[in-house]
């Protein structure tokens, strides 16, 4: 083994260790507001103690969905999704009359979540033995993809020019209660609005 080996090898343990650090310290960023399901280990969000402003809500959706958006492949099953959202929308709080659509009509939130899983899943470094270990950890500590992808994105070979906060919004909507809260209003994407609704919201109804 020649100086250049060891070389490499420290500095691989030494980029490891650095992952690791950026992975705990999003890991705090998340646990504030959550508990764990006893006996199941995972974490859900504390509902009754997060609630934000109107206006951050607004933002948090916005930046939500015009960051993911470089993420989302230039197909034709995306054509219309992608049309949405580079021709621009408006973020509103729904109405109370309006009822949240399920997660199998919101096609915005769908989209969305399988540009995250999939991107997630072709950018992970599965040639390093341990990182398998710690994608299953992240998978199944909340049991959603906008966060594992949160939590993994120091991790990730990146190809895209993207932020390290490019899952923040993502993250911060989950322990709001409302990760899948948001969808094109009429489920029609000539409406060019996006209607959002957090559970706190619900008791105004």
């Amino acid at each position: 083994m020649d100086g250049r080996e060891i070389d490499g090898r420290q500095f691989g343990l030494q980029s490891s260790a650095l992952v690791m650090r950026l992975v705990r310290s999003r890991l705090l960023n998340l646990e504030n507001s959550t508990r764990e399901i006893p006996g199941w280990g995972y974490l859900i969000p504390q509902l009754e103690q997060v609630m934000c402003r109107e206006d951050e809500l607004l933002a948090l959706v916005s930046s939500h969905i015009s960051i993911i958006r470089p993420l989302l492949l230039e197909e034709d099953y995306n054509e219309e999704i992608i049309s949405f959202i580079d021709r621009g929308f408006a973020i509103e709080i729904a109405p109370a009359p309006v009822e949240i659509p399920d997660v199998s009509e919101n096609e915005l939130f769908g989209v969305l979540y399988e540009a995250i899983s999939e991107y997630r899943i072709e950018h992970y470094p599965y040639d390093i033995p341990h990182y398998e270990v710690l994608r299953n950890w992240a998978i199944y500590l909340t049991k959603c993809e906008e966060v594992a992808c949160y939590l993994l994105w120091p991790c990730l070979k990146h190809k895209l020019t993207l932020p390290d906060t490019c899952m923040d919004a993502g993250a911060k909507l989950w322990k709001l209660g409302c990760r899948d809260r948001y969808w094109v209003k009429d489920l029609d994407f000539e409406s060019k609005t996006v209607y959002v609704r957090a559970p706190w919201m619900d008791k105004r109804i």
